[in-house]
């Protein structure tokens, strides 16, 4: 059985953690970095992925994002106008969100973040909370986040099944319906 390991890092230590080939990077973000809108740390941290081909092969789909101190806040991350300005910074420097970002967990924050949204409640017994996105913006950010990830997948080499099933999961956490066209 595999140890979970956590390592914090800065930019210049994500190499030396890759080594040991961990299966996940989480890039934690501070209330106060957000708050005072210093994007350059984090950025850092995620250019150490895409300027290397190595790691950009193996981190595809493995990149977390979290957001620390906001825990007690009862809006939603994409709510927090501070925290959408701090991530469209980071997209204006580092577009390849859906190449790197795990589907399931921080696809759809970083996405519904960069466009402008509206809460939605279910109208079915379980009152779930969905958000309804500004279809023109969603579809220009998926068309710039499509092609910046052909780019760095073109960069690095990466396997084609990979890419294409990673950018099918991540369309298809962001928009539920999306399917495919027939071959």
């Amino acid at each position: 059985m595999t140890k979970a390991q956590l390592i914090l890092t800065d930019a210049s230590g994500i190499a030396e953690a890759a080594k040991q080939q961990h299966s996940i990077i989480v890039v934690y973000v501070t209330r106060e970095e957000v708050e005072r809108g210093t994007i350059g740390d984090v950025v850092d941290r995620l250019m150490a992925l895409s300027d290397d081909p190595k790691l950009c092969r193996m981190y595809m789909g493995k990149l977390l994002v979290s957001f620390d101190g906001y825990n007690a806040d009862p809006r939603e991350l994409q709510e927090i106008p501070k925290v959408r300005r701090f991530l469209a910074a980071i997209h204006a420097q580092w577009p390849y969100w859906f190449y790197f970002m795990e589907p399931e967990h921080s696809a759809g924050t970083v996405t519904l973040s960069l466009v402008d949204v509206k809460r939605v409640t279910s109208v079915q017994a379980d009152g779930m909370i969905g958000w309804d996105p500004d279809v023109d913006q969603l579809m220009a950010l998926v068309d710039q986040c499509l092609r910046a990830s052909g780019n760095i997948a073109a960069f690095c080499n990466a396997d084609p099944k990979a890419y294409r099933d990673q950018m099918v999961a991540v369309l298809r956490t962001i928009m539920p319906d999306f399917q495919l066209p027939a071959a």
